[in-house]
């Protein structure tokens, strides 16, 4: 009855007054802010909306636009201005619209992506009643208003009174709560729409139910009366149609579900509770055409069409006419449009519609690339483009001719061919907007720069310009249809993706940006800052520009549109050139090329990292490709493989790891590589401006650009010493500007220089000035901040020192890019390096390496408040290693530039002219004579003729002065035989050389040429290089075999630790001493410790202290020689000789092959590196001496094989087959090698020279295993043990419980003959394992033999028998287990190859045989076909989330405080429960689709079958019940079964019973085409497998809430365990999730299971039944006495024990009678089957020292040495009892 009712009521409220007298502050903020929201802002929508109907209705041009303008003010009453632009607002809002949002989730009212359903709907109504407002439908308006919007905004405030209503039923009466205020406001909000034909019964409950005093008096409400009271009312309402609007309240999830649905009953097109979802997306190949999208119930081809918009609409604010320019667009449409191709032509050649200046010129689409060459002369991108464009040499011939128009007017060509030869008018049109029209706006934007530059008023004209070129006339807000330029293009780009309606993320960002560069334009007045500040916007709106261009590239590429492809590809890669040399290399091969000659293959790695680089160069990344599109999963996977997914660019700069963010300042290497370009280009005054002000480096918030001229003049280098010595020297404070201005202007000493010297100048003199000084500047403030206690800013301070030390460009991983990619210091050492052979493992440069190392050291001296190590390491390493790269770049061009002429023209004399300059101060510093030689040999002057003694004096005078720059001469290294090393000095910097080396000016002892053949076993073999010298170690083994034989012991000693006839010799050819096999194990082992053999024989032979016999397990080859040599056997005396053999030289030949392997994985072979190594192999494989098919003609491994093959009957025509096998695979690997930068260029030549040298170590082992199996059948003990080290070892990483039982029998000699043919059968169960099969090894003679058979690959599965042959797929589990025994050893590099390209599981593929890889599992995109995958991909926001967990746990700059046991635990764990968990789903699903597919039965079956192959392993063997030590799920069950309670009477456990049930059921429903079943049957599969995965969670929440130790492992694989399931978690219960994420999660330096084991278990139990997990299944774990129901939680703990002491002693006989019986059983038990925890011991028991000189211990009978043999009886009495105590 009160028209000022709400005014009166706030200010009752504000005063408490009348009803709100007991009001406390509580009560009043909710009441006041409420009433404000829900009841004024209702209100004043409604008036507005009204307002604007009415005025509609007046039908003149005042009212319309006064219409509009009530319209707008509706929506932003509704939205208001805290929510943003972007669709779905940023939240924070406080209106109508911030109310629907919080309410969408309780109501289960929210769509998709979060937003309320009602704000959707409603947006889409005031849009489309937007345009009924411009259309003036004033009776379509006004049926929006009433029957669509004001329902709509009625559906908050009903969901806020229903919501207040139940949270106040809920307090106690004497309680006080925000919720009474909104109970009270939100009902008052509403009861006026009820209440409008008079009170009701209805009403009167919630007026006098949610009544402000009666609240406070009683909180007692019906909440189910109370719904059914708002339901009747919503029913008969009638001022407001609310009822059809009732779905989008939603069902509420805060009360049961009788009163959950709100609208039960009710007819809908939707169902109670569901969320909006708008218009259907598109499919990826559509493109809408209309926008916005069409709201439900209207069609779309009656909707309005568009009127004409205003340019811009309003979004930006043109301050001039741009009209004409704008209208260009409708030239592009007339072409698309036109019936004709010459019609077209006309139209793009002479123009039709843009009519521009005084004196109306028609501008043309031609027209703007036919005079670019004069208009952009100095813009960047432009020059960027040509560069890119024109080949080197036709690049220099435009420049000298003044740059042709018709040779720069590349994109008029494009344009000409696509209408001339494609005849196609809609790519012609395309390709002149995205190549001339997106040129021209770039054009604009330089020029809004170069005018600020001046102060000139026209700045805003061009960024107008700019503007109305992207938008084009005609184009309306969110449309693809219209305008026909950018923005028109931008929209149909995210549109292929699936876009939603609206404006894409690229036309938002773009127009913000230029509305706020032309407001910054207001204040350009030719100031330095305003420059900057401009051109940094400048910068973001160029980078947003070209986001469609790619979008649609990426498109068309998943199209396998070639013409569209090359057209988006001409018009997006030349900006790689700006980049990376390399990428651009990449791309422009990829996609620049002829139409007949286009391809792609998307796996190809080196296009989708050049094109993923070029992104992360531009700041673009996944997010910004995808934009507001919502993509399916098939066009999804696609983007994700060509776009960046690192946001913010790199984090490392070359194996350096930051601790701050320093990726911006590290991006001036980009300037310097755009500066280059610009200068070969002859746009010198642009190179100039980007030096001056920078364009690619920008500083965080309002601060302007870094600019290389910024370092070159920076106040912060007083006080460096380094730079007083330079200002000393030079006479000047900005030396090093002076110097890169002079380059840039022509000026100086290079007057006279063309364009290409200045350009190389220029680059010489920001690497070795600017970068260098740079660096020590801010290394030096980093120490001074320090000393000053800043230790945070000391830390930047050193990263930013780095970041200007290597630059951008070269990456994040260690050894940096391509060599010629970066532009500062860094890239400078990695260039003069491979000149100098200072090339590290990596490829990169020794100097590079060091001083990475020592600033990682100084970054953790500063961390750590240690500043005088950062000072140390500054001065005794950094200081010293910097020059290096500018040294060895003096002494190269004074070589190279000795034979050039007087008026040559070239670049390099401008390198050794600055080089030497950069270097001038710090000489002349400790030797002014030598400063005085090097500047008058290295002028530079064209007209003049290099020196050409220069090199010899260069040399000598860099030599006298390294001692004072305390640089080593072997950092410099040799060029051309040259050294800078004193005559004093050797290679390796050792004072003296051998005088008997040298005689009369001549060195002795020189090895021939490299590239020498060398002839093996009388030319049966000759090698491509020379390799005698390793041949020749046969000779000492010879000797050594002689010496033996004849007593003479200790000289066998002394050639077997010194070496006499294979000499080595240095990088110059000469002798400098001997090879000895005992440096094989003492020596090369040191390199051999990230290659997986060495590791694999410490791993097995060590004991528990990790030694053997006493030593580093590492030398154990040379600990078995030593025990031989010390313990001669008088029967058998050069037994050492063969321990020599097998041991030493056959480990050091793996190395030769794994090492080459590695370095062709580094691009690190060069020439004929790798073909040097291969022959080197052959050489140690064949020996000197060798006759070939003799096993008594020569003394390693090629006569052992021959002896071999004659007792194994394997020969063939006269030569073993194992010695035919081998050299054959040698050659290969030769020739994969014999390609000129066969590594560096081709990454498949790795993977095949991998796969062949793993056959070449197959086969290496055949005659060790024949050797063992022939001293077995000859009953040689000694022999036995000898080969048994040789072999068995390799047997570990294939069945721990063989190689058990084979290291009893026969490396502790514990054997007895009766044994022999079990023995060697087991022994040919491993030959698989091995790469081998019995024909491999073949018959011993003797004929004695059992009968060896290969194993089946359809072999028993642990009982379940599969249809097709899979077995190469189980042995993916043997990878597991080498990779978990390479974990221990911590050999991470190792693991990363087998992780990466596999080893045991070689399956057929589409080009034959290839490996299966754990990696290509962890990250196939054919994941995607399972479902659960998408809760991973969310939970993670990563979809290589496993592989991702894996890569981070092996990089040791990565969870630096995990122990090396925990890193083991979340490598093997995460490959086992993420990666082969998800990839036997991915093949149960594939069988399915098969199935359903109708394809044939067979495919389907060998899908299922692959899937049980991965889930049950190799390992398990085919007996029922597998056997132990497996590495999949399978064994995951067993092992929990005995902790849950759940094993059967045999041990197997529940979970592996269903296993094989479900096996079985679903090979035949795929038999029997039952498709439907056999669905559900996977679906079982699922579900089974969460099984041991939540009994894992819970037992290791029990095991770490006890324990203590931070670097446990349990804690790794309680973490891991956790990860395994909580994306499932998580999509049932959020809340459940967080808390096991919370207790299970570990970060190293935290005890997790904060809140108890009974948290964990708490959680899990409320979400059994939605993870579709019976928790009867789970079992029940015994724990510390206490059992634990899983069904309840912790909650139903029962103490099984009794507090009766009558009890207790009645009991007690009984118990001690069965307490006997059980032991008894038990130990039976134990003896028949060893029950093991995989996760709690080891996988076998390494040996305890198993040889000894001792004779006391001696086995008697074997000569005068034997083998230790442990007290067997003594130790499995230890182990029963310590498997009693562990069952106990």
């Amino acid at each position: 009855s009160d028209p000022n009712y709400a005014d009166t009521l706030f200010k009752q409220i504000l005063r408490q007054e009348g009803d709100f007298s007991t009001a406390v502050p509580e009560h009043i903020t909710a009441l006041s802010t409420g009433l404000l929201t829900n009841m004024v802002m209702f209100l004043a929508i409604l008036e507005k909306l009204y307002s604007a109907l009415e005025y509609c209705q007046n039908q003149d041009t005042a009212s319309s636009d006064a219409g509009a303008l009530e319209f707008d003010k509706a929506v932003a009453y509704y939205v208001g201005s805290i929510e943003g632009s972007l669709k779905g607002g940023r939240g924070g809002g406080e209106l109508l619209y911030a109310v629907a949002k919080d309410f969408c989730d309780p109501f289960n009212a929210c769509d998709s992506n979060g937003n309320a359903s009602s704000n959707v709907e409603i947006m889409e109504w005031f849009s489309l009643a937007a345009g009924d407002l411009i259309e003036e439908d004033c009776s379509s308006l006004e049926e929006k208003i009433e029957k669509q919007i004001s329902p709509l905004l009625l559906v908050p405030l009903v969901q806020g009174t229903l919501n207040a209503a139940k949270v106040t039923s809920s307090l106690a009466d004497d309680e006080d709560d925000a919720s009474i205020g909104d109970a009270f406001i939100f009902s008052r909000s509403l009861l006026p729409l009820f209440t409008d034909d008079g009170h009701s019964a209805n009403s009167d409950i919630i007026e006098n139910k949610l009544s402000f005093n009666a609240l406070l008096v009683s909180k007692s409400i019906n909440v189910d009366k109370m719904f059914d009271a708002l339901q009747a009312l919503i029913e008969d309402m009638t001022i407001i149609p609310l009822a059809q609007k009732c779905n989008r309240i939603g069902r509420y999830q805060l009360t049961n579900i009788s009163i959950g649905n709100f609208c039960q009953g009710r007819d809908s097109t939707m169902s109670p509770g569901a969320p909006f979802q708008g218009t259907p997306k598109p499919k990826p190949h559509s493109i809408p055409v209309v926008s916005p999208s069409v709201a439900p119930g209207v069609d779309a081809t009656s909707r309005p069409p568009y009127a004409q918009a205003a340019l811009g609409f309003g979004r930006y604010s043109f301050q001039n006419d741009v009209d004409g320019i704008a209208a260009l667009s409708k030239d592009v449409q007339e072409m698309k449009q036109a019936t004709s191709i010459d019609i077209a032509t006309s139209i793009y050649q002479d123009g039709k519609n843009s009519v521009v200046g005084v004196d109306d010129r028609v501008v043309s689409l031609a027209a703007l690339s036919r005079t670019a060459a004069t208009d952009m002369r100095e813009d960047p991108m432009f020059n960027i483009f040509r560069w890119a464009l024109l080949e080197k040499d036709a690049l220099s011939k435009a420049v000298a001719k003044g740059f042709d128009p018709i040779d720069s007017a590349y994109a008029d060509k494009v344009v000409a061919k696509a209408l001339e030869n494609a005849q196609d008018k809609v790519l012609a049109a395309e390709g002149a907007v995205i190549m001339s029209v997106w040129m021209e706006i770039a054009h604009e934007l330089y020029n809004a720069v170069d005018y600020c530059r001046k102060g000139d008023e026209r700045t805003i004209l061009s960024l107008d310009r700019g503007m109305a070129l992207w938008l084009g006339v005609g184009q309306l807000e969110g449309s693809s249809d219209t305008g026909n330029f950018m923005y028109s293009l931008s929209q149909k780009a995210e549109s292929n993706f699936g876009s939603a309606s609206g404006e894409t993320k690229v036309n938002d960002e773009l127009i913000d940006n230029f509305s706020d560069a032309s407001e910054m334009a207001g204040n350009c007045n030719g100031d330095t800052q305003s420059v900057a500040l401009l051109t940094k916007i400048i910068s973001q709106i160029l980078r947003i520009m070209t986001i469609p261009l790619l979008q649609r590239l990426i498109f068309y590429i998943w199209e396998e549109n070639k013409e569209y492809t090359q057209l988006y590809a001409m018009a997006v890669v030349p900006q790689a050139a700006g980049c990376s040399e390399s990428s651009f290399a990449v791309l422009k091969d990829k996609l620049l090329v002829d139409e007949d000659d286009f391809s792609f293959d998307n796996s190809d790695v080196s296009f989708l990292d050049a094109i993923k680089k070029f992104q992360r160069c531009l700041r673009i990344s996944c997010d910004d490709i995808i934009g507001n599109s919502n993509p399916g999963e098939e066009i999804l996977n696609h983007i994700f493989s060509f776009c960046n997914e690192q946001n913010g660019g790199i984090k490392n700069l070359a194996g350096y790891v930051p601790e701050n963010q320093v990726y911006e300042i590290s991006r001036l290497d980009l300037d310097a590589l755009h500066l280059g370009i610009l200068m070969e280009s002859n746009a010198f005054i642009a190179a100039k401006r980007l030096y001056q002000t920078g364009y690619n480096s920008l500083e965080e918030g309002n601060s302007p650009l870094y600019s290389l001229q910024s370092l070159a003049t920076s106040d912060n280098r007083d006080g460096v010493p380094q730079y007083d010595t330079f200002k000393n020297y030079f006479l000047k404070d900005d030396y090093s500007d002076d110097f890169t201005l002079s380059t840039l202007d022509g000026s100086g000493v290079f007057a006279k220089a063309d364009k290409d010297e200045r350009a190389e100048a220029a680059t010489r003199a920001i690497q070795g000035m600017i970068s260098y000084m740079a660096v020590i500047e801010r290394l030096h403030a980093a120490v001074s901040l320090c000393q000053k206690g800043q230790v945070e800013e000391s830390v930047k301070s050193w990263d930013e020192g780095v970041a200007l030390f290597v630059g951008s460009i070269e990456g994040s991983s260690r050894g940096g890019a391509t060599i010629g990619d970066g532009t500062l210091m860094y890239s400078l050492a990695k260039e003069t390096a491979n000149l100098f052979g200072t090339v590290e493992g990596s490829g990169d440069a020794s100097s590079n390496e060091k001083l990475i190392l020592s600033m990682q050291d100084g970054q953790s001296f500063l961390s750590n408040k240690n500043c005088a190590g950062a000072q140390s390491s500054i001065a005794d390493e950094i200081l010293e290693l910097l020059p290096v790269p500018i040294v060895q770049g003096i002494l190269y061009y004074a070589v190279e530039n000795a034979n050039l002429n007087a008026g040559d023209s070239n670049p390099a004399l401008a390198s050794s002219y600055v080089l030497s300059e950069s270097m001038q101060p710090l000489i002349y510093s400790v030797n002014a004579t030598s400063a005085d030689i090097i500047s008058s040999q290295l002028l530079f002057d064209p007209d003049v003729s290099p020196a050409q003694n220069a090199a010899d004096t260069v040399f000598e005078a860099i030599a006298y002065s390294l001692p004072g720059l305390k640089i080593n001469c072997n950092d410099v290294g040799f060029y051309k035989s040259r050294s800078v090393c004193s005559s004093s000095q050797n290679a390796n910097g050792d004072e003296g050389e051998k005088e008997d080396n040298y005689n009369g000016g001549n060195y002795e002892a020189i090895s021939p040429h490299t590239e020498t053949s060398t002839s093996l076993s009388n030319g049966l073999y000759t090698t491509t290089t020379y390799v005698q010298d390793r041949a020749n170690i046969a000779i000492d083994l010879r000797d050594i075999i002689n010496a033996l034989n004849s007593g003479s012991y200790d000289l066998a000693r002394i050639l077997y630790q010194k070496g006499e006839n294979s000499v080595v010799y240095n990088d110059k050819g000469i002798e400098i001493g001997q090879r000895s096999i005992a440096s094989f194990s003492l020596e090369d082992t040191r390199d051999m410790l990230n290659e997986p053999l060495i590791n694999i024989y410490q791993y097995a032979l060590r004991d528990n202290q990790g030694k053997f016999l006493g030593n580093d397990s590492r030398v154990y080859a040379d600990s078995i020689v030593n025990h031989y040599l010390d313990n001669i056997i008088s029967t058998d005396k050069d037994i050492a000789a063969d321990a020599m053999l097998v041991l030493n030289i056959w480990m050091k030949l793996i190395h030769e092959l794994f090492q080459t392997v590695e370095n062709c994985r580094n691009k690190k072979i060069a020439d004929m590196d790798g073909v040097h190594s291969i022959d080197e192999a052959v050489a140690y494989w064949i020996g000197d001496g060798q006759v070939t098919g003799d096993g008594d003609k020569g003394h390693l491994f090629y006569a052992l094989a021959e002896r071999m093959g004659d007792k194994f009957q394997t020969n063939i025509n006269g030569q073993s087959k194992t010695n035919q096998n081998i050299l054959r695979l040698f050659n290969q690997a030769r020739l994969e090698l014999t390609f000129p930068n066969a590594c560096s260029e081709n990454p498949n030549t790795y993977i095949r020279l991998r796969q062949i040298v793993m056959k070449i170590v197959s086969q290496m082992v055949i005659p060790l295993m024949q050797k063992l199996i022939d001293s077995l059948y000859e009953d040689q003990k000694n022999r036995v043990q000898l080969y048994s080290f040789a072999t068995v070892p390799l047997i570990a990483p294939c069945d721990p419980d063989l190689y058990d039982y084979l290291h009893s029998k026969l490396i502790q000699n514990t054997y007895n003959i009766i044994e022999n043919e079990d023995i060697i059968a087991r022994l040919q169960t491993a030959y698989n394992c091995l790469g081998l099969a019995c024909d491999d090894i073949g018959q011993h003679t003797s004929g004695s033999g059992i009968n060896c058979n290969d194993r089946d690959q359809e072999t028993s599965l642990a009982g379940f028998t599969p249809t097709t042959n899979v077995g190469n797929y189980a042995q993916l589990d043997l990878d597991i287990l080498e990779i978990k025994i390479l974990m221990e050893m911590q050999a991470y590099q190792a693991v990363d190859d087998l992780y990466t390209y596999g080893k045991h599981a070689e399956v057929d593929g589409f080009n034959g045989e290839e490996m299966l890889t754990l990696s290509s599992l962890a990250t196939t995109s054919d994941r995607s076909i399972v479902p659960q995958l998408k809760s991973f991909f969310r939970y993670y926001a990563n979809r290589k989330y496993a592989d991702s967990l894996i890569r981070d746990a092996l990089d040791p700059l990565k969870f630096t405080n995990a122990s090396p046991e925990q890193r083991k635990e979340i490598v093997v764990k995460t490959i086992q429960y993420l990666v082969v968990y998800m990839g036997a789903l991915q093949a149960a699903y594939a069988a399915l689709n098969l199935c359903q597919d109708g394809s044939s039965n067979l495919a389907a079956e060998e899908a299922w079958d692959k899937s049980a192959a991965l889930l049950v392993g190799s390992i398990e063997g085919s007996s029922y019940g597998g056997k132990a030590n497996g590495q999949s799920f399978f064994a995951l069950a067993k092992m929990r079964c005995r902790e849950f309670d759940d094993c059967d009477d045999e041990g197997l456990s529940e979970v592996n019973k269903k296993l094989y049930s479900l096996f079985y059921t679903g090979k035949g429903e795929i038999q029997g085409s039952g498709c439907n079943a056999f669905s559900r049957t996977v679906k079982k599969i699922e579900s089974t497998l969460l099984v041991p995965l939540i009994q894992s969670n819970l037992i290791y929440s029990l095991i770490n809430d006890k324990e203590k130790d931070p670097s446990s492992s349990k804690f790794a694989m309680g973490y891991i365990f956790s990860r395994a399931v909580l994306p499932l978690v998580e999509d049932v219960s959020r809340e459940q999730a967080q808390i096991i994420d919370k207790n299970m999660d570990f970060q190293f330096a935290v005890k997790p299971v904060v809140d108890g084991a009974s948290a964990v278990f708490n959680a899990f139990a409320k979400v059994y039944s939605g993870l579709n997990v019976n928790c009867k299944d789970i079992g029940n774990p015994i724990w510390d006495g206490v059992s634990i129901d899983p069904c309840a939680g912790a909650g139903s703990i029962k103490v099984k024990s009794s507090s009766a002491l009558t009890t207790f002693l009645i009991l007690l006989p009984i118990l001690a009678i069965a307490g006997i019986v059980s032991l008894f059983f038990v130990r039976r038990h134990l003896r028949r089957r060893r029950l093991k925890r995989e996760e709690e011991a080891p996988i076998f028991h390494p040996s305890k020292a198993v040889l000894d000189s001792d004779p006391e211990v001696l086995h008697p009978g074997h000569g005068d040495v034997g083998v230790v043999k442990e007290n067997e009886t003594l130790t499995k009495r230890n182990q029963i009892k310590a498997s009693e105590a562990e069952l106990t």
